[in-house]
C-alpha cells in the first residue's frame, strides 16, 4: 500500500476510502440481484455450495485504519 501511495502519489487514507466504496458498491449490487449470474459451486467436504462472493466486506475509515 505505501509503495502504491508513492508510486501514485495518493495518501492511505484515499486508498482506504477507495477501497470502502469499492466493497459499498460490490455489496449494493448484490443485494439488488445484479450479480445473479453467480453460479453455485459445491466444494468438496464443504456442507454448502459457495453461492456469494466471499470477499466483499463492508467496513469503516475506522476498521481500515487498524489493518
Amino acid at each position: 500500500a505505501d509503495r502504491l501511495a508513492a508510486a501514485f502519489n495518493v495518501t492511505r487514507r484515499e486508498q482506504d476510502e477507495y477501497a470502502i466504496r469499492s466493497h459499498l458498491l460490490a455489496q449494493q449490487a448484490t443485494d439488488k440481484g445484479y450479480l445473479d449470474d453467480i453460479v453455485p459451486m459445491h466444494i468438496s467436504g464443504a456442507p454448502d455450495a459457495v453461492s456469494r462472493d466471499n470477499g466483499i466486506r463492508v467496513s469503516t475509515i475506522e476498521q481500515m485504519n487498524k489493518l
